[in-house]
């Protein structure tokens, strides 16, 4: 037997009764929306259940497409800075490209890892960009100062792919949803 839930306007995640806020969004619900659940969960042929599975796939997909502008950054990063240094130095421009190709090979490896789950390799990427950013700060502390606006803005992004993937898990996590 089939019973009658309320879902979040905003989420679509259950909530208690019409016009409560929503514990997952803190959006105040306007008005009952509801969905038939059975075995299975919310999506489980519930009238919403397209829904959230779309809304999953949208947020997975907003994760991983962060993660790859993270690996195109860092592929134009390692050039800028080989062209740069490459006017200088010849030999200290090849380590420089080692280095940065390295690490933007690595986000690339991150974004592959990305297609089969999300939230981990969403992390990883933010460890390891505030990771290079405080081991460079140790070598060079003027180094703090340097793109700091751009480097917010990647950090930014990646604590959204790791909210949108938590999100994401969350409803893949519904059918076990109160």
């Amino acid at each position: 037997m089939s019973e009658a839930k309320l879902l979040c306007q905003s989420c679509f995640r259950p909530i208690a009764e019409a016009g409560a806020t929503c514990t997952r969004c803190n959006v105040v619900d306007v008005g009952p929306r509801t969905a038939t659940t059975g075995a299975a969960g919310p999506s489980g042929g519930g009238a919403f259940g397209g829904a959230l599975e779309r809304l999953d796939a949208d947020r997975v997909s907003r994760a991983r497409n962060i993660l790859l502008l993270v690996a195109v950054l860092a592929t134009f990063g390692a050039i800028v800075s080989y062209l740069a240094v490459s006017e200088v130095n010849r030999s200290a421009a090849t380590q420089v490209l080692a280095m940065n190709g390295s690490l933007a090979a690595s986000y690339f490896g991150i974004w592959v890892w990305s297609r089969s789950t999300v939230l981990l390799p969403a992390i990883v990427a933010l460890g390891i960009f505030v990771g290079i950013i405080l081991l460079n700060a140790a070598v060079d502390p003027s180094s703090l100062t340097q793109g700091v606006l751009l480097r917010g803005i990647i950090i930014v992004a990646l604590i959204g792919a790791i909210r949108e993937a938590r999100i994401a898990q969350s409803f893949s996590g519904r059918s076990q949803a109160p």
